[in-house]
């Protein structure tokens, strides 16, 4: 292990709470590249080698980067209420992609609803009842190290 690496045991453990992501569908579309310390002169070379210099700005890439980032803005949410015992579901589906519904919602024509997150305390009932167990994929699915997947 190099100095300042993460310890294997440890990314399985993180790898395997990236998999507990709501995922509408169960799509799983998920493709993590893991680079680790001694593969960034191989990712600098591949970042430099795929860069245009004369490439502008895409309002593409911004609306995607504003989607994770509210995306990661709603699963902290989950993760804070839940630590502290209460109940949570992000839903999306067709609330979130009604046009009609967003201008009702005073959002502009090019407003994305990210999903509603709902958020309660449980009730005495609803803490006896099992959880369903979840199947989540392998972690290996998911994860690629960059030496394994580059093709230069």
């Amino acid at each position: 292990m190099i100095d300042g690496e993460a310890r294997e045991e440890d990314l399985t453990t993180i790898f395997k709470c990236a998999l507990t992501a709501p995922d509408h569908r169960k799509l799983r579309p998920w493709k993590f590249i893991v680079c680790k310390p001694s593969q960034k002169p191989l990712l600098q070379k591949l970042i430099l080698s795929s860069t245009d210099v004369n490439e502008s700005s895409d309002r593409h890439s911004q609306l995607v980067e504003q989607v994770l980032s509210a995306g990661a803005a709603i699963q902290n949410m989950i993760i804070a209420a839940e630590a502290m015992g209460y109940s949570c579901f992000w839903r999306t589906g067709e609330w979130a992609y009604n046009k009609m519904l967003q201008q009702k919602l005073g959002f502009s024509d090019n407003a994305i609803i990210t999903g509603f997150l709902g958020l309660g305390q449980l009730t005495a009932s609803a803490k006896t009842k099992a959880a369903k167990p979840v199947s989540r994929p392998a972690i290996y699915e998911h994860f690629f190290f960059l030496d394994k997947v580059v093709t230069e």
